[in-house]
């Protein structure tokens, strides 16, 4: 899965010898990765380093853990972090809920998963954007849905909107971006709200 560009990520594992393989398993092109001396210094790496995402991995949250993520939040109120998690119970999910983490994980997990996890974080704080490409290929697969619905084909659409079948037919398939005025004949069209349209891009 690819990320965002330009993010810097703080990763630190316990036992200590995990955190290069941690690290290695979830790098992103364009992520600066850095890992601080020692778990015990991760708040104050928060600190110094200002990353926009925290990955921690421990054995449970409890004890020191916990009072680990609490200086963390201490640190920094608004670092996604993501915490992974060998014993994983309903209780500590909801621990780090109350801790403000953006994700929790039990392992063993992929680095897939992992991955995921740090976007979904990301994403949450506002931090992960979707390229332009991939915005097209859903604002189109989102009009075609919606001209289904309706039992339209682009002739008719066409015809409704005064929008051509051929520009219909790009927007659709993702080949061009409509303008502001084209999205807004569509969405009368297709009797849809713009913003419940664009909700899905």
């Amino acid at each position: 899965m690819a990320g965002p560009q330009g993010i810097r990520l703080l990763v630190a594992a316990e036992p200590a010898e995990a955190t290069a393989a941690l690290a290695q398993a979830v790098a992103q092109p364009g992520w600066a990765v850095s890992t601080p001396s020692s778990v015990a210094r991760l708040a104050d790496a928060v600190r110094t380093e200002q990353p926009h995402l925290v990955l921690l991995q421990v054995p449970a949250l409890e004890g020191p853990w916990v009072e680990l993520l609490e200086k963390v939040r201490g640190a920094d109120r608004d670092v996604a972090l993501v915490v992974a998690t060998v014993e994983s119970t309903l209780e500590s999910a909801l621990l780090a809920l109350r801790l403000g983490v953006n994700d929790y994980l039990p392992l063993p997990a992929t680095p897939d998963a992992l991955r995921a996890a740090l976007v979904r974080a990301l994403t949450q704080k506002g931090l992960a954007v979707t390229d332009d490409a991939e915005r097209l290929k859903r604002l189109g697969r989102a009009m075609r849905d919606a001209r289904h619905k309706a039992s339209l084909t682009l002739q008719q659409l066409a015809r409704r909107t005064g929008v051509s079948v051929s520009l219909l037919s790009q927007i659709e398939r993702a080949e061009t971006a409509a303008s502001v005025v084209t999205l807004f004949r569509l969405s009368n069209a297709l009797r849809r709200p713009l913003a419940e349209l664009l909700r899905e891009v």
